[in-house]
């Protein structure tokens, strides 16, 4: 098949050297700003989509300025869980937390180690651990930030809720984070 072109030179569509027989149904309109023309699914019908993949699609933060604990046990830093609500369960949540100065110290004789967990809580779905951090001290004050990043996958839930959870592992000081930040960020698949 050749165009010619309205003052010179021509566009061309050329078969494959063993064509076959191979149709291609063009959408009946032009498609928008950014879309891309894919396989339909449908034999050689072909369709204008969105580019998505790999492409961040929403981006939800909440902060919390401090979090103290003296406890063995988990505890939530933010005051409520951050939520964020997927365009498709086939996307990734890319997930990142900061404590700006985490702080703890320890007695002349002992060790205390604070450990950070980063969780999807989700409602009805699996609790998902997916990253630790840990600070220790002896006998000294300790100061550092905290860094968590990692990529949650595998969704049964739209909805999905984010948490960050410390605990003091032993000693008798307590443990303080301060100026924490979280970042969930929706990835295409």
């Amino acid at each position: 098949l050749k165009l010619n072109g309205s003052s010179s030179g021509y566009t061309a569509i050329d078969a494959p050297a063993s064509a076959g027989s191979n149709t291609l149904t063009l959408p009946a309109n032009n498609g928008s700003a950014n879309q891309y023309l894919k396989n339909s699914g449908t034999a050689g019908v072909l369709e204008f989509a969105a580019l998505s993949a790999g492409k961040i699609l929403q981006v939800v933060s909440a902060t919390d300025a401090q979090k103290t604990t003296s406890s063995g046990n988990y505890e939530d830093i933010y005051d409520s869980n951050v939520a964020i609500t997927l365009a498709s369960t086939s996307n990734k949540v890319l997930c990142l937390h900061v404590t700006a100065y985490a702080h703890h110290s320890a007695a002349s004789s002992q060790q205390i180690q604070t450990t950070y967990r980063m969780k999807r809580t989700t409602s009805g779905d699996t609790v998902t651990e997916l990253n630790l951090g840990r600070m220790r001290a002896v006998s000294t004050d300790q100061n550092c930030s905290i860094t968590l990043l990692a990529v949650d996958t595998t969704f049964s839930n739209l909805a999905n809720n984010y948490n960050v959870e410390l605990k003091y592992d032993n000693g008798d000081e307590s443990a303080n984070a301060y100026n924490n930040t979280i970042v969930l960020m929706e990835i295409g698949a």
